[in-house]
């Protein structure tokens, strides 16, 4: 009996040896370590080539442009320089808000965009990533400096219409002088996730119409941390259908935003106005009828005259039709304390009512499910929530001990 017990843990000593060996020459055969994605391909070839910014006679004070060079593996390699959008207006640097990208010509062949070092975004970046239907990843932003020293600089249309896109990584960005964010998302309709967004310091934003209009693969935003403040409520500013037709969005926060101005019209002439208007916040969930978690805060108001066209609860076996606050409880146990309609709950404007976390009124309380290991291994995730009589979702993932080589 010794002997074999010792030949059985001699082979699973070899066995463990065996799988400790392929795993180091797995790692030899691909360089040891992840790299980053080459740009361009090894082969790939130059087809077109130019500068990120207006076409026509360029000013001295534009200069110098980053150089662009197109492959034709699809990957745009953008080098040092200052990138600005496509003006279209005589050149000039705020001749409206283009809806075409500098690659306008090659759109249907541009799959990647990297920057391989420091450009300086300045100025008119309206429509820079706009409509390239096949662009799959925009690499670099690290480069990406948006200048903030005294100039405005406007984001109308910039990744609109670019489907193919989604994922973006845009944490690094400042984007404080940045004033115009009109349909910057608008029809990104693959974007599912955009890192870093609730961090951007938005204080001199005052332009965001259609800002997610149509970008339906999104499925939570958090925003709460934006400054709106100064987001004016005339005709073509405000923010009004903001987020229309974002079908697959469940979860949104806009706990810190301040839409006094927004419900506002400014009459000419005067820094300040108190004419009430729908102008600012109309349509401005219309559509996306998803959304079952909205968070408001302090500062949220709807002028009366306005239609959010915030959608309905649905009314069925499983909801009532109505919002509940969350209050002290959780978003599978709401509070409960106040019970409103959509119109309601966009037409209550003081706290401690429309500050507050608000979701769909079930007919009956989810259940809460927690799992306990017995001391042999992980259950992944310890504890989910799940309809009554429904099935367990995420799945579980069940991990025993592992077995210990020596």
């Amino acid at each position: 009996m010794l002997q074999r017990t010792l030949r059985t843990k001699s082979l699973q000593r070899i066995a463990c040896a065996l799988l400790i060996l392929i795993m180091l020459v797995g790692l030899l055969s691909t360089g040891g370590v992840a790299t980053e994605v080459a740009a361009p391909g090894a082969f790939a070839t130059p087809i077109a080539w130019g500068y990120v910014g207006p076409s026509g006679a360029l000013p001295a004070p534009w200069a110098p442009l980053a150089p662009w060079t197109l492959y034709d593996d699809g990957t745009v390699v953008i080098g040092a320089g200052d990138v600005r959008g496509i003006n279209l207006i005589d050149g000039s640097a705020w001749g409206g808000e283009p809806t075409v990208s500098p690659w306008d010509a090659y759109r249907n062949l541009v799959q990647h965009i990297v920057f391989t070092e420091p450009v300086n975004a300045v100025a008119n970046l309206s429509g820079l990533f706009a409509n390239l239907p096949n662009l799959t990843a925009i690499d670099g932003f690290e480069y990406f400096n948006i200048n903030t020293v005294g100039e405005q600089v406007w984001m109308s249309n910039l990744f609109r219409g670019s489907s193919s896109l989604t994922t973006l990584d845009v944490s690094d960005w400042d984007v404080s002088n940045v004033t115009r964010f009109r349909s910057m998302f608008r029809d990104a309709s693959g974007l599912h996730t955009i890192i870093g967004i609730n961090d951007w310091t938005t204080s001199s934003l005052h332009t965001m119409p259609d800002l997610f209009l149509n970008a339906s693969s999104l499925t939570e935003l958090d925003l709460s941390n934006w400054d709106t403040s100064r987001v004016t409520g005339g005709s073509g500013n405000g923010m009004h259908r903001a987020f229309q037709g974002m079908a697959g969005l469940t979860t949104l926060n806009l706990a810190g935003w301040d839409t006094t101005t927004a419900q506002t019209v400014t009459p000419p002439g005067q820094r300040e106005g108190s004419l009430l208007s729908a102008a600012g916040m109309g349509d401005m969930f219309a559509g996306s009828s998803s959304l079952r978690q909205l968070t408001l805060g302090s500062n949220w108001g709807v002028a009366p005259d306005a239609n959010t066209n915030l959608p309905e609860p649905p009314n069925n076996a499983t909801y009532t039709g109505m919002w509940v606050n969350v209050g002290n409880g959780t978003i599978y146990a709401p509070e409960e304390t106040h019970t409103f309609t959509s119109a309601q709950l966009m037409n209550v404007t003081s706290a401690p009512y429309s500050a507050d976390t608000w979701v769909w009124q079930r007919r009956i309380p989810l259940l809460l499910v927690i799992f306990e290991s017995a001391g042999n291994g992980t259950i992944t995730p310890a504890l989910t929530v799940t309809e009554p009589n429904g099935t367990i979702a995420p799945s579980l993932a069940i991990h025993p001990m592992p077995y210990s080589c020596f």
